[in-house]
């Protein structure tokens, strides 16, 4: 899990290899919008080796279509730039420790 400077927000990702392919990724967000939810994009992951560029475009589209919350600490198009921080760093994390 990765708290960045979405003020109380995060990310957390689970991913399953089997035979050094990824077969099950989830990546939710806490905390950037009015509501928790699951970004879609990272079914992408699914069925690739998990690279680094891999994770790495992953990462850019997970909080695409979503409106971000924005006030004093942070404009929305910042969130939008720590989300995809976070989801490339809990990615990485996941697929390091997947089996």
């Amino acid at each position: 899990m990765d708290f960045g400077l979405m003020d109380g927000a995060g990310s957390a990702a689970v991913v399953a290899k089997q035979k050094g392919v990824v077969s099950h990724a989830v990546l939710a967000f806490t905390g950037l919008t009015d509501h928790a939810y699951l970004a879609a994009a990272v079914s992408q992951l699914i069925g690739t080796k998990g690279t680094t560029e891999d994770v790495a475009s992953v990462a850019e589209a997970a909080p695409g279509g979503v409106e971000a919350n924005a006030d004093i600490h942070a404009s929305a198009d910042y969130r939008l730039h720590l989300a995809s921080v976070a989801a490339e760093r809990a990615l990485t994390q996941a697929l390091a420790g997947a089996r």
